[in-house]
């Protein structure tokens, strides 16, 4: 029973000798993706400004306002519903974590949250390209 015990032990020393070594490889792998990285002017660590205008939730609020008032004006016509939107329409600059991506063909959904709550965003693909 003793030598089963020894044994085991022995096997988890060596275990973790190889994961000390695959820790190091992927710490060496990792660390040269940042050298190519820092290479192409591209580094992850510069801290970089954003003009943030809005929170996620004063963007909801302010959306869900002009979202009431464009349909009491347009009633049941939801072609003047979307014209009315369309033309009242407010571009915000928000900063959070995005928290989940779903891409779907041309066009995608992500989920971003910050200290007031989260917002669901509808990305096409063409106007992304144009940002970039």
């Amino acid at each position: 029973m003793s030598e089963v015990k020894e044994n085991t032990a022995a096997a988890s020393e060596e275990t973790a000798e190889l994961s000390a070594e695959e820790i190091n490889s992927y710490k060496k792998i990792r660390m040269e993706k940042l050298a190519e990285l820092q290479a192409e002017g591209r580094d992850p660590f510069v801290i970089t400004k954003y003009d943030v205008t809005s929170s996620c939730a004063k963007a909801k609020e302010s959306y869900e306002q002009v979202e009431a008032e464009c349909k009491a004006q347009a009633g049941d016509d939801e072609e003047a519903l979307s014209a009315a939107l369309e033309a009242k329409r407010v571009n915000v600059s928000i900063a959070g974590r995005m928290m989940s991506k779903r891409r779907m063909g041309k066009a995608g959904f992500i989920d971003v949250h910050d200290k007031s709550g989260k917002i669901q965003a509808y990305v096409l693909k063409k106007s992304s390209q144009k940002q970039c």
